[in-house]
């Protein structure tokens, strides 16, 4: 029953910047404050917080580090770097939509899941899954 039952959260505390070079090399870094966990349950999001999850009193942050990104379709682009969560970094893929915004401004969504066991993350009850979905929505400004 457990892994049927769906909660959507969001984390309220969320930065970062992208460059782009001349020659269209990436480099970007996601910053999310793991204490901004906001599921509309307290209880919730202070277990959310605890060693059981993200551990956020000791590891203050996860971060998506973006070291190159290659077309793989119409308005699609895959941003590959690495993933530091609770101070593990693994290699981390992510394919986003490019949705632009204005002349100085896009968006970038991407919808996909992640295995938080590979980061130590195995905490479960009564068989829930150990594969989250995630979305994620960036807006870049051209400075």
């Amino acid at each position: 029953m457990w892994g049927l039952a769906k909660v959507a959260g969001s984390f309220q505390a969320v930065e970062g910047d992208a460059t782009v070079s001349e020659t269209g090399a990436l480099q970007g870094t996601l910053v999310v404050d793991a204490s901004s966990v906001d599921t509309g349950n307290k209880i919730r999001d202070r277990h959310l917080r605890s060693a059981d999850f993200l551990e956020s009193d000791k590891h203050s942050t996860f971060v998506f580090a973006a070291r190159e990104a290659t077309a793989v379709g119409e308005g699609k682009v895959k941003m590959s770097g690495t993933l530091t969560v609770r101070g593990q970094t693994r290699p981390f893929d992510i394919v986003t939509t490019v949705l632009p915004t204005g002349a100085d401004t896009v968006m970038l969504e991407s919808e996909f899941e992640i295995d938080r066991s590979q980061w130590g993350i195995s905490w479960t009850r009564m068989g829930a899954k150990v594969v989250n979905k995630m979305t994620v929505s960036a807006s870049f400004t051209r400075t």
